[in-house]
């Protein structure tokens, strides 16, 4: 950890942090060896990579929308008091879904002006642009368009909103106790004086995003860093001392992200580039801190699984994982209510964690994970040499998952995820047919040993392919290896090579380290 973060550090000792090794964006699991075919997104692009860790959306299934909002959509519709705040701008990541009356207040860290000006211009008076104001804005006449009624309303809630929020920061029960400095610091107090207001505001949840700049270090990282998080660590210290002074840290969850991380090795300016997988925190007076979660690196050497060159790590925890057990913790716990937060979670399988791991009093675990794994292996044949795109992976899935409950009902909920797949030979007899081999790991429940037997026989493999049979590309399919393995919370990565034959030996599961790397 940086010796700047000691605030970090003390609540990392305390039990009030958790450490997110090798974390970013993903669309599934990935190695260093098919990313660049199984990666949804424009990698390394400071716009693109900001949007995917707000949006936590990879394929747009809620276009439009944030994390956050969805969160609060939900809540919202839960009968939750909810909002969203943007401190010195807006967030992608607040945007609900506009079928959800919300919108997201931004506000300075300074505070708010007041909607009309204090000293108007000695020709134009206050009352003079009220009553101006109100007749541009009254009910709607015979030649008014929708977009002229929208604007209207969306001017009079602005300043209707505005005047609310002002008055909230200007009562006394707004005003901090302790010191804050510094360009993190004036931002968290802003959030530490909404926070106080919640009451006031009539809110029982609140969303705020905090933008910190500065960190596209390609130029003198060390000294950009140095100063970069002593002002972090100021405006922390200053704000966890806020919330324990009004009895609220064991209410707030405080994550830092980034949209991706930077090369290990230097450039030839003494700086760093865009990379991938990065390393982050979040704490509070909830988290079951003193740990580290996923995988960190076991070094930064070329040949490490996840080094992809220059120590660009390719990451083995997904923005999908962490967000899930926030999800959680923040109230929302239904399966399809977090389906709807987090649109591509089933695309993790077991590898996503829970309120119970993060939280001290967390009760959630992962339906469908506490059983039998097992790792199948099936050949298809397709019309042309390609890899299957992330769609037909989830129908693959989908198909696999319907056979399971088909012939065994009794195995309750079953998660999917395809792993590896590599495109093998060209058929002699046929120049149009080419042999695709998928490898995927399936979880449940069960504890039974033949859980997944059901796969093994012809007549399973003979139900999958008549459900894919609706999509042409799926023509058939010629081979069907399995073999169960013990459960894990966090399957492995599928070999850059997968087995051909069933193995005997058990694979071994990796479970979060609790102490940080001494590698360099």
């Amino acid at each position: 950890l940086h010796m700047s973060l000691r605030a970090v550090a003390e609540l990392y000792d305390e039990g009030k942090a958790i450490f997110f090794a090798n974390t970013g964006h993903l669309s599934k699991p990935v190695s260093k060896h098919n990313w660049i075919t199984e990666t949804r997104g424009q990698l390394f692009s400071h716009f693109h990579m900001m949007k995917e860790s707000e949006y936590v959306d990879s394929f747009r299934k809620k276009a439009g929308t944030g994390v956050l909002g969805r969160m609060l959509d939900i809540l919202q519709l839960n009968n939750y008091s909810v909002n969203a705040n943007g401190i010195n701008g807006h967030a992608e990541m607040l945007n609900g879904d506009p079928s959800v009356p919300r919108g997201v207040d931004v506000i300075r860290s300074d505070g708010l002006d007041p909607f009309y000006p204090e000293k108007p211009s000695s020709t134009t008076s206050i009352n003079d642009m009220k009553a101006a104001f109100r007749d541009l804005n009254a009910m709607s006449q015979i030649n008014t368009g929708i977009y002229g009624d929208h604007w209207s309303q969306a001017f009079i809630d602005g300043e209707y909103r505005t005047a609310e929020i002002r008055g909230a920061l200007g009562d006394s029960t707004a005003n901090t106790v302790n010191s804050f400095a510094g360009s993190a610091g004036n931002r968290l107090k802003m959030v530490s004086k909404l926070i106080r207001t919640r009451e006031l505001r009539k809110v029982n949840r609140d969303a705020f995003h905090v933008h910190l700049h500065g960190f596209d270090t390609h130029r003198e990282m060390v000294a950009s860093v140095n100063h970069l998080l002593t002002d972090l660590n100021r405006g922390l210290d200053a704000f966890v001392k806020e919330m324990r002074h009004i009895n609220l840290f064991d209410q707030v969850t405080v994550v830092f992200a980034s949209e991706f991380g930077r090369t290990i090795a230097m450039n030839t300016v003494s700086g760093t580039d865009h990379a991938w997988g990065g390393n982050y925190f979040m704490l509070g007076g909830a988290v079951n801190g003193g740990q580290i979660m996923g995988k960190y690196p076991e070094s930064f050497d070329k040949l490490d699984a996840t080094n992809d060159g220059r120590g660009r790590l390719v990451p083995t925890t997904s923005w999908d994982s962490l967000w899930n057990g926030i999800a959680q913790w923040f109230g929302i716990t239904d399966e399809n209510e977090l389906d709807f937060v987090l649109p591509n979670r089933q695309n993790f399988g077991c590898q996503l964690f829970t309120d119970k791991e993060m939280f001290v009093g967390g009760t959630q675990v992962i339906e469908g994970c506490q059983g039998k794994r097992l790792v199948l292996e099936q050949t298809l044949r397709l019309n042309e040499a390609r890899y299957l795109k992330p769609e037909e992976q989830l129908e693959y899935c989908k198909a696999l998952i319907k056979v399971i409950h088909e012939k065994a009902p009794e195995i309750g909920k079953v998660r999917c995820t395809v792993i590896d797949q590599k495109v093998g030979r060209r058929l002699s007899n046929d120049a149009a047919t080419y042999e695709m081999t998928l490898t995927t790991d399936l979880n449940t429940d069960a504890e039974n040993e033949n859980s997944f037997s059901v796969l093994a026989s012809d007549d399973a493999t003979a139900n999958v392919l008549e459900i894919l049979k609706e999509n042409p590309d799926f023509v058939l399919a010629v081979d069907n290896v399995t073999t169960v393995v013990p459960p894990s919370v966090a399957p492995t990565p599928a070999p850059a090579t997968p087995p051909t034959t069933p193995t005997l030996s058990p694979s071994e599961g990796v479970a979060p380290t609790t102490t940080p790397s001494l590698s360099p």
